[in-house]
């Protein structure tokens, strides 16, 4: 997959949902976004990788993932996450404490890490600047794995340093 698919991303992310906690933009159908990315510049390739990677996001947080976890978000045990050389090489060891970060603060939970892990990992590049690997955060907070709410505080803390800490 293009290694650029994340420009498209964040270009979509500002497009439909940034200034408008009301829900984002109405809904479109591909042709349109597709057009509407086209005719902003990105290739007819790279805007079907990048809505590939919107879809696939979407069946994973369709397949019933939650289900498992319980209402606070979290599960059952609090495991430490150890990880693949791999995925390590893809997000950077910045990355990783990012995560780590974001799950203490309680931005994200453990299944949330996962997805952001795996859609991480099918952009298929590597390693990932930490402003990518924020784009992806936010959209699988986005997602129905998320909420609204987190969402908008997490770009706050991803973007704006509102929060007063230091991120890695």
């Amino acid at each position: 997959m293009n290694d650029r698919v994340v420009d498209v991303l964040a270009f979509l992310y500002e497009l439909h949902f940034n200034g408008n906690e009301a829900g984002g933009s109405p809904l479109l159908d591909l042709d349109s976004i597709s057009a509407g990315l086209e005719t902003a510049g990105f290739s007819e390739q790279l805007t079907h990788d990048a809505l590939r990677w919107l879809g696939e996001l979407d069946e994973i947080e369709a397949r019933g993932f939650l289900e498992s976890w319980n209402e606070s978000g979290s599960s059952a045990d609090e495991s430490q996450r150890s990880y693949t050389r791999e995925e390590v090489t893809v997000l950077g060891l910045a990355g990783c404490g990012l995560l780590l970060t974001l799950e203490q603060m309680g931005v994200l939970n453990a299944l949330q890490r996962e997805i952001v892990i795996e859609r991480v990992s099918a952009l298929g590049m590597g390693p990932l600047d930490d402003s990518d690997l924020r784009w992806i955060i936010l959209y699988v907070l986005r997602g129905r794995c998320g909420s609204e709410s987190a969402s908008v505080w997490a770009e706050a803390v991803l973007f704006q340093n509102d929060w007063g800490g230091v991120l890695h």
